[in-house]
């Protein structure tokens, strides 16, 4: 069984991370500890949620797992249009960001939808890591 560590979501989930603690030094000082902050803690929040999910025994509990990373991804977006809206960054500045998580999100979608088939077919045993369970072939194929 190959490391969650390896799956291309998780790698891309870190470059956010990156993408985002870079793009925080433009905000003004007094955001350091407002928007700044949570827009740091929702964007890890994503890449441990899913790491999380994989270290659930259950569907269940992995499926819960990706909701929250879904739900935490969608909450970086908002915060980086947020931080436009504010003047704090300009569309340029959050446009990488903004394309790594909508790629996220697909995989995340994907994801969702293969743990809710095993489920609703009564697979409820442990998930493999095998490429048809996340319904796109290169998720599983590490990045360079």
């Amino acid at each position: 069984m190959e490391s969650y560590k390896n799956f291309i979501v998780l790698q891309d989930s870190r470059r956010l991370n990156r993408e985002i603690y870079n793009l925080v030094f433009k905000f003004p000082r007094f955001e350091l500890y407002a928007l700044s902050d949570q827009l740091r803690r929702a964007c890890v929040s994503v890449t441990s949620n899913i790491a999380e999910g994989y270290g659930q025994g259950s569907l269940r509990n992995r499926l819960r797992y990706l909701y929250m990373a879904r739900g935490s991804l969608y909450e970086t977006e908002t915060q980086l249009l947020v931080a436009v809206d504010l003047g704090f960054v300009n569309e340029a500045d959050i446009q990488a960001a903004l394309n790594l998580e909508e790629k996220i999100a697909k995989m995340l979608n994907g994801l969702i939808r293969a743990n809710e088939e095993r489920i609703k077919n009564g697979n409820m045993g442990r998930m493999g890591e095998d490429a048809c369970e996340y319904g796109a072939r290169d998720i599983l194929i590490p990045n360079p």
